[in-house]
């Protein structure tokens, strides 16, 4: 999943990208986001398919959004 939320006043967009991931690191620490989701689901009783967690987070002026966006779709590699 792929987000862009603008920032108007300072003219850039903040860009989160979330990917599933078949690496899914248990007890050392590198994924907690993963973890906590799987131990919510254990806790609570709750059905949920969970393959882990991967982001990445960074601003984009604005001017360069739709370029740097198609730029993603172009060089993503889904075996990286």
């Amino acid at each position: 999943m792929l987000l862009a939320a603008p920032y108007p006043d300072r003219g850039v967009h903040l860009v989160v990208a979330v990917l599933g991931s078949s690496r899914y690191w248990k007890g050392d620490g590198r994924n907690s986001f993963g973890k906590a989701f799987v131990d919510a689901a254990t806790e609570l009783n709750a059905h949920i398919a969970h393959e882990g967690f991967e982001s990445s987070i960074c601003q984009v002026a604005s001017a360069d959004l739709e370029n740097f966006l198609n730029g993603i779709v172009m060089k993503y590699d889904p075996d990286r």
